[in-house]
């Protein structure tokens, strides 16, 4: 029901409105915190917002945690030389640490995994010059959320947050292993590595492993 509402708020989608609704019908059902959230990929960015919202309203938000989902935030401050070297160490790191998953899948697997994420960018771009000329007001829920997420500009959050890096990804060789975090969370933020890539991060081979920090976190408050 919350996404069928969401779909149809056509022009007026953005993370903002996605975070407000789903609020909303967290606090039909529970009016009290305090409130857990954990957000994989693109959920994360929904998971802040929820929680930035929730605790603006005086609520207690209670665990918040990123799930190798990063968000457009200003990152480090580095030379266009320095942040290109680390670009490309994270690439070759990435290649490295991924090559015994892609040969185990092999070539085809491997392609048919990412056809769908490049299709969705390569529509997103022509469905956002389109929207700017007055175009189509058509959308698939994917397409809604990228463009939601590009067009965000995320303010602070007071709380503390945990984030959960996929190994695979090598977020520690790029220019921001915190992953834009580090400038809207302002209390700590913790980080857990766990094994996988973002495309397995959440298979029943390394899911297991995520779902035990979460608990883990959970227990501890």
């Amino acid at each position: 029901q919350a996404s069928t509402k969401i779909k149809n708020l056509g022009r007026e989608f953005s993370m903002e409105t996605v975070a407000a609704h789903y609020v909303n019908e967290i606090l039909e059902r529970q009016p009290a915190g305090p409130f857990h959230f954990a957000g994989f990929s693109s959920g994360a960015v929904i998971a802040f917002e929820m929680a930035r919202q929730l605790a603006a309203l005086g609520h207690q938000v209670g665990l918040l945690c990123f799930i190798d989902g990063d968000i457009p935030a200003p990152g480090p401050k580095l030379s266009r030389a320095a942040r290109w070297r680390k670009i490309v160490v994270r690439k070759a790191c990435k290649i490295v640490f991924k090559f015994q998953d892609e040969i185990r899948e092999g070539p085809r697997q491997f392609v048919m995994k990412r056809l769908p994420s490049f299709w969705l960018r390569w529509s997103v771009k022509n469905l956002e010059a389109s929207r700017q000329s007055g175009g189509t007001n058509s959308f698939t829920m994917p397409q809604l959320l990228t463009m939601a997420e590009r067009a965000y500009r995320p303010q602070p959050y007071e709380g503390s947050a945990l984030l959960v890096r996929c190994h695979d990804e090598a977020w520690t060789f790029g220019p921001d292993p915190l992953l834009g975090w580090s400038t809207l969370i302002q209390g700590n933020l913790d980080i857990v590595d766990v094994p996988g890539s973002h495309t397995t991060a959440m298979s029943p081979g390394h899911g297991k492993a995520v779902a035990e920090v979460v608990e883990l976190r959970l227990s501890e408050r």
